[in-house]
């Protein structure tokens, strides 16, 4: 079971060193042979700030930090404190590609091209989701309180919206991803402008 959790860690590392490189961005993993090209900061088709208490769990290990997420029409800006408000992550995305550093205590089994593509996956609008995703007989099923992410039948991602409105950043989200085995739990609470 250890062997298992530590290629899984290894795997991750590797897909997102990968899709950090930006030239040819291959996207990121989301199940065995199904990526999700990032779209782009402009494409959620608004500007946000939001503060994010961010929960991840595989199997026995859980890590939780709060984000401060900033999105305008040209970059997703996402800095990540750990409990003690110690910098564990700063993350920018924008047509340049992606800059990630990360604190030295910062697990590697939490690959900053992943968080992104969550955080995307809970947020950003299903038809450009649908458009990035592959390969092509991928689908993104959406429902009032739920996404679900399905290929030839089988659920991959689940979506579950359980407080807050649907089109807000303020809410209660859990995305289980059923191919990958982790679960993350997203509190987040939209700012005023």
């Amino acid at each position: 079971m250890r062997a298992a959790v530590l290629r899984w860690l290894a795997a991750m590392v590797v897909a997102g060193s990968l899709a950090a490189c930006g030239a040819a961005d291959p996207g990121v993993p989301l199940a065995p042979g199904i990526t999700l090209k990032l779209p782009s900061a402009a494409q959620l088709g608004r500007e946000v700030e939001a503060v994010q208490r961010i929960t991840a769990r595989y199997n026995d290990q859980s890590f939780a930090f709060e984000s401060r997420i900033s999105v305008t029409a040209t970059r997703l800006l996402m800095v990540g404190t750990d409990g003690f408000g110690r910098r564990a992550i700063t993350v920018e995305w924008s047509d340049l590609g992606m800059h990630v550093e990360t604190a030295s205590f910062f697990p590697s089994v939490l690959p900053a091209t992943n968080i992104v593509a969550d955080i995307m996956l809970v947020h950003w609008p299903a038809q450009v989701l649908r458009a990035q995703l592959g390969p092509a007989d991928t689908q993104l099923d959406e429902r009032t309180t739920s996404r679900r992410i399905l290929n030839d039948g089988q659920l991959l991602i689940e979506i579950t919206h359980s407080a807050g409105l649907a089109a807000s950043w303020s809410g209660t989200w859990r995305l289980t991803n059923r191919a990958r085995g982790y679960t993350i739990d997203i509190q987040s609470v939209e700012l005023a402008p």
